[in-house]
């Protein structure tokens, strides 16, 4: 399968990237507290190669696309899956390997009523650092 990236380390790791702006909540009325949902879809698991699946969260689209500077200053929020957790996830709420899957997630929320929200590892993009990415994905990738 293809992959949307790779990270270079002592063995390559195929990366799936899914990006996602805020869900529609048509005419909802937004209480306080409310926080957006971000819905992504057609994520597969047989037959692809990845081995970290990143959720990018935009709340609003960078002006441009080249400046890191952008995603700061448009909330930029990161979840990350191992493919194991992925599995595990999958196994848990009785979803087939063989078909692709869709989630709506909040980030950083406790929502439990999805079937992949209690898998993902959430960070801001202030706090997406070598250190997270160690004790993330790198420990992810030594653990299995």
């Amino acid at each position: 399968g293809t992959a949307d990236g790779f990270a270079v380390c002592a063995r390559p790791w195929f990366l799936e990237i899914k990006g996602s702006k805020p869900k529609s909540r048509g005419g909802l009325v937004r209480g306080p507290n409310a926080r957006d949902q971000y819905q992504f879809c057609d994520m597969r698991f047989a037959g692809a190669s990845w081995r970290h699946l990143f959720l990018v969260c935009r709340p609003r689209e960078p002006s441009d696309w080249t400046q890191l500077s952008e995603c700061k200053r448009c909330g930029f929020v990161l979840g990350h899956v191992s493919r194991e957790r992925y599995a595990e996830a999958l196994r848990a709420s009785d979803l087939s390997e063989q078909m692709t899957q869709s989630v709506t997630v909040t980030p950083f929320s406790d929502d439990t009523r999805n079937w992949l929200g209690d898998y993902i590892s959430w960070v801001t993009f202030d706090e997406f650092t070598a250190e997270w990415w160690r004790s993330h994905v790198e420990s992810a990738a030594a653990a299995s």
